[in-house]
């Protein structure tokens, strides 16, 4: 394979959902705090109403700095997976470090699994928060790393042939 390199983005027509329904849940939620201020009725069931429409503003501004944001989400190419989808910026799963890719549903959609030779070695590249959160997957049964196929455009068997693909041409 000759410098071929495949670039994954996050699909906007998701991102653009998710903004509409964070914008349209905090409007809701704006008319329930206006509501609820006009009625005598605890501070607490107020604040919490107010938090979780901090929260869907919160969303809102993260699809908005998304929808911009012009670096891609994977990147595979002869060398191996990287991308902030994964591993942080800089850092890549080589080739020789992937034992298995695979296909496995999970709660109505389909997920890429990888499974990586030494696991260990790979999550220290990691930050603490998240090294903590993919080893309580390992432990409940899933893969080292899992890529949701709902974010990209591509269908999930193309996803693993093109991962199949880069491994085949780098045992060649």
């Amino acid at each position: 394979m000759e410098n071929k390199e495949i670039r994954l983005y996050q699909s906007k027509r998701i991102l653009w959902v998710i903004l509409a329904v964070a914008l349209a849940c905090t409007g809701g939620i704006a008319w329930a705090v206006w509501f609820l201020l006009s009625r005598d009725l605890p501070w607490v069931i107020i604040g919490v109403v107010c938090a979780v429409g901090l929260f869907f503003v919160w969303m809102a501004v993260m699809a908005v700095v998304q929808l911009f944001n012009k670096e891609p989400l994977l990147v595979i190419n002869e060398q191996g997976i990287s991308g902030r989808y994964i591993l942080p910026k800089g850092e890549m799963l080589h080739w020789e470090e992937i034992d298995k890719v695979f296909i496995y549903p999970f709660r109505f959609q389909k997920f890429i699994g990888i499974e990586v030779k030494d696991p260990e070695a790979i999550l220290e590249k990691l930050p603490e928060g998240k090294r903590r959160l993919i080893n309580w997957s390992r432990n409940m049964g899933y893969p080292t790393f899992s890529v949701s196929t709902g974010l990209f455009s591509m269908s999930p068997a193309e996803f693993v042939g093109v991962l199949d693909d880069f491994q085949k041409d780098r045992r060649d």
